[in-house]
């Protein structure tokens, strides 16, 4: 609530899980979960959505396929969730990274196959001044592990690769927008 944390027990939600994208939807007013790592059923390809009480699985279409390691934003001016990249396999993430993105409306995962390397790890963020969603490192997965500086913008439609200097390449890490 702002000050203190306050333990829900809603009727249903989701296996524990690690590797997921999460993304708060300000339009739907839901935080959407996607995917990840379970014990119980190891990589699952399901979609979860809190409405501040209850989550509810949606039974939405095109799913993206089992992943973990993916990031996922909120594009507010497309009123859609990203999510890109991931791995497929738990425990081999140098052969099994994926270089797709995919958009979720609230209803139906959408496919994009062009932009940035394989990778896993990374962290995303929307800039609500500029309209872009902004990706930076993660680990690159070909054929070796490499931790990547790399950033990129999506529009909504494609990616674009920034030239700037940025931080120091990493992997496993978190990003925010600061409107301030």
């Amino acid at each position: 609530d702002g000050t203190d944390w306050i333990q829900q027990y809603p009727m249903s939600s989701p296996t524990a899980r690690d590797g997921h994208g999460m993304a708060y939807d300000s339009a739907r007013g839901v935080t959407v979960v996607w995917g990840g790592y379970t014990d119980s059923q190891g990589l699952v390809s399901d979609t979860w959505e809190w409405d501040g009480t209850n989550w509810n699985q949606s039974s939405t279409m095109n799913m993206p396929p089992s992943l973990m390691g993916v990031a996922m934003t909120y594009d507010a001016t497309n009123g859609k969730i990203v999510l890109f990249g991931g791995s497929t396999n738990s425990w081999d993430f140098a052969s099994s990274a994926v270089a797709t993105t995919w958009q979720y409306d609230g209803t139906t995962w959408a496919k994009f196959s062009s932009g940035p390397d394989a990778r896993m790890g990374h962290a995303m963020a929307y800039d609500s001044a500029r309209g872009r969603t902004v990706m930076y490192g993660g680990g690159a997965c070909a054929g070796s592990f490499d931790i990547l500086g790399d950033t990129w913008e999506w529009d909504g439609t494609q990616w674009t690769q920034q030239s700037i200097e940025g931080p120091w390449n990493r992997y496993g890490h978190n990003m925010a927008y600061d409107a301030a």
